[in-house]
């Protein structure tokens, strides 16, 4: 008498298979924008601690005189001299802080100045490198701390809004380091001149104009040079 045998097919069917697939196209759709999100705000996380760094160098360079003092303006007259200040001054001469990661002329660069100043002198790779801030020089000593910006993103524009081509964040916002030291981040300052995220110096109102937000003979120094 023959015997039976039962024969199992091994491996997956198609519909097993298909049904594999669209579970891990589920799982993917949830986690790649996850770790999207959480990649972008340690980004954010990173270039906030290094503007708080920044802005407590400032305060240190201000009151280690015993009297209140800020960085000059006819000294500082860009970016790079406002940093190199701090370089020889309070020795915060650590050139990362002044790159933001995700800017994509940064990411051009082979490599980056380790360096702000040398033995006193700017450092040549440092000057003219794209550094991701513009910041102020000729601070009032009365200024309120709470609500002066002393930092900040480059390429923020008088309407509130970060340049969408040239900003490090290519318009997606950008951090705001005020004198006292703490660091927000705004997508943008909002619009019209009642109704923006910063304050006006002399009047105290809500302002979107970042160059209303300093004293008159204060100067917003960047990558350039003012013309005089």
């Amino acid at each position: 008498m023959p015997i039976k045998t039962n024969h199992r097919h091994s491996g997956f069917s198609l519909v097993e298979l298909l049904t594999v697939i669209a579970i891990i196209g589920i799982l993917a759709a949830l986690i790649i924008p996850a770790i999207g999100k959480s990649k972008e705000l340690a980004n954010r996380q990173k270039a906030a601690s290094n503007v708080r760094q920044i802005a407590i160098a400032y305060a240190t360079y201000a009151n280690s005189t015993g009297r209140t003092r800020a960085i000059p303006s006819d000294t500082a007259t860009d970016i790079y001299l406002w940093a190199q200040i701090l370089a020889d001054e309070v020795e915060l001469n650590d050139a990362a802080l002044y790159y933001v990661d995700v800017d994509p002329s940064v990411a051009a660069l082979a490599t980056l100045p380790k360096v702000v100043s040398i033995n006193g002198v700017l450092n040549t790779d440092f000057n003219g490198s794209p550094v991701g801030y513009e910041a102020v020089a000729g601070l009032s000593p009365r200024a309120p701390a709470s609500t002066t910006p002393l930092i900040w993103s480059r390429d923020l524009k008088t309407d509130g809004t970060w340049d969408a081509i040239t900003s490090p964040w290519e318009g997606a916002g950008g951090h705001i380091g005020y004198v006292d030291g703490h660091v927000e981040w705004y997508n943008n300052l909002g619009t019209g001149a009642t109704s923006g995220e910063v304050i006006n110096y002399t009047t105290k109102a809500q302002t979107s104009n970042i160059t209303e937000t300093i004293n008159a003979s204060a100067k917003i120094v960047t990558q350039t040079a003012p013309t005089p």
